[in-house]
């Protein structure tokens, strides 16, 4: 079974990696960047993939995959999935449960930080004796680390990569599920942005606004006596700057 390459929509820069089936399919996804971002029922990985195999692209069998930028979605718990009835020809929204690699691996993703960008690979892999071992030791059974340590590695590598090259200032694909939709990295504050940067930005942003009330502030304290000055001194303006924070630093 292969994975299949889906060039990306027009709105957005992401092609997809998808598959109808688990069974068989081990396909590895390589990656020196990665997003993996929360949503209401599972995680969206966004990564800018080196190489993929066994991946494929319909109607084109002399398609060669070359580094770009994916995006992968695992579901921790049963949705609804658009699928064509083969003889009606109908589409219609079925409910389809998640396959167990797709479980193993979110639950993983909840020990993680989300906001750090990662390198390394995740492997769609099937293999239910594998999954068992791993499975039984999420859920706390007494199980060998080593062995689960050397399981795991079927499954994915994460490292931290803090260093942001094609994933800078690129806007993620809205989810169903999810209204986290903003840049990486880019000045818009947003939720899948590093939290350093995101803080950092605020804080010189209120500088420029404090203007000749900011240029001591360098701590956050500081900062905070400036606020509270301005706002006996001069209300109207520290309206104004907390109105302009709010409107172009939206949390």
């Amino acid at each position: 079974m292969s994975i299949w390459f889906n060039v990306p929509k027009k709105d957005s820069v992401f092609a997809t990696l998808g598959y109808s089936d688990w069974k068989g399919l081990n396909s590895r996804i390589e990656f020196s960047e990665a997003i993996i971002r929360k949503e209401t029922n599972g995680y969206s990985v966004f990564c800018y993939a080196t190489n993929v195999s066994d991946c494929k692209m319909f109607s084109n069998k002399d398609w060669v995959f070359q580094p770009c930028l994916v995006s992968l979605r695992f579901y921790a718990t049963a949705y609804e999935k658009t699928q064509k009835d083969k003889d009606t020809g109908k589409y219609s929204q079925v409910k389809t449960e998640p396959f167990p690699t797709e479980i193993y691996l979110c639950k993983e993703f909840d020990k993680i930080d989300t906001v750090t960008c990662y390198k390394g690979e995740i492997i769609l892999y099937d293999d239910e004796k594998s999954l068992n071992v791993l499975s039984a030791y999420q859920d706390g059974q007494s199980t060998d680390p080593v062995m689960v340590s050397f399981l795991q590695k079927y499954y994915y590598t994460l490292m931290p990569n803090g260093e942001l090259d094609k994933l800078k200032g690129v806007e993620l694909p809205d989810d169903a599920s999810s209204s986290n939709n903003k840049n990486y990295g880019g000045s818009g504050g947003s939720k899948t942005q590093l939290e350093a940067e995101r803080l950092k930005e605020r804080f010189e942003f209120t500088k420029f606004c404090l203007g000749d009330y900011g240029k001591d502030a360098s701590t956050v304290v500081q900062m905070a006596i400036e606020l509270q000055e301005l706002k006996t001194s001069l209300p109207g303006v520290y309206e104004t700057v907390i109105q302009l924070m709010e409107m172009l630093l939206p949390s």
